[in-house]
C-alpha cells in the first residue's frame, strides 16, 4: 500500500524501494510487478520496467492490465510491433475497456494500420463518448494517414460512425475544413 501511495505522489524513488522490500516478503502478488515495472517505466528504466510486467504474466498470465501497460511503454520506446501484440492480448482479456482500445488504436496507427486504429478509435469513442482525445488523434490519423482524400480512411470511418452523433459532428466538423 505504501508504495502505491508514494506511487499517487509521484515520489518514484521511495515507492521503487517499498516494491523492492514487499517483493523481499512476498514476490508472488502480480500488481506488486504491474506497480513495479510502472513505477520503472516514471524512472526511465524501461527494461527493468519490461522484466517487471514480464514477472507479472508469468504470475498472471491473464493479467490485462500487465499487457496494457507493457504495450503502453513499448509505444514509448518506439516498438510499435511489441507494443501492438501486447495490446492485442490485452484487448482479448478485456475489450471493454477505454485506455485498451486507446492504445491499441495507438499502437495500429503507429504501425500504419490506419483501418485498424480507426476501428478501435470508434472502439474506445463507444466506451468514453465524445472524448476529445480521441478526435484529436483521428485527425493526426487522418493526416499522417494520407491526404484528406484518402477514400479508404473515408469509406471507413463512414462505416464505423454507426450513427454516433459525437462522431457525426466531428466528421462534419472536418469535411468543412477541407
Amino acid at each position: 500500500r505504501l508504495g502505491a501511495a508514494l506511487m499517487s505522489q509521484l515520489d518514484y524513488e521511495r515507492a521503487l524501494a517499498s516494491f523492492n522490500k514487499a517483493r523481499a516478503i512476498n514476490a508472488t502478488d502480480p500488481w506488486l510487478f504491474i506497480n513495479m515495472g510502472t513505477t520503472l517505466s516514471q524512472l526511465g528504466q524501461s527494461s527493468e520496467a519490461i522484466n517487471a510486467f514480464q514477472q507479472a504474466l508469468l504470475l498472471d498470465k491473464n493479467s490485462a492490465e500487465a499487457y496494457l501497460r507493457l504495450g503502453q511503454l513499448y509505444i514509448h520506446n518506439n516498438n510499435f510491433i511489441a507494443a501492438e501484440e501486447a495490446l492485442i492480448k490485452a484487448c482479448q482479456l478485456q475489450d471493454d475497456s477505454y485506455h485498451i482500445q486507446l492504445s491499441l488504436a495507438d499502437a495500429y496507427q503507429c504501425n500504419s494500420k490506419y483501418d485498424l486504429a480507426i476501428k478501435h478509435y470508434f472502439a474506445a469513442d463507444k466506451l468514453q463518448p465524445k472524448s476529445q482525445n480521441i478526435y484529436t488523434k483521428l485527425d493526426k490519423l487522418i493526416l499522417y494517414g494520407g491526404s484528406k482524400k484518402n477514400e479508404s480512411l473515408l469509406d471507413n470511418l463512414a462505416e464505423e460512425l454507426d450513427r454516433d452523433q459525437g462522431m457525426q459532428s466531428w466528421i462534419n466538423a472536418w469535411l468543412v475544413e477541407e
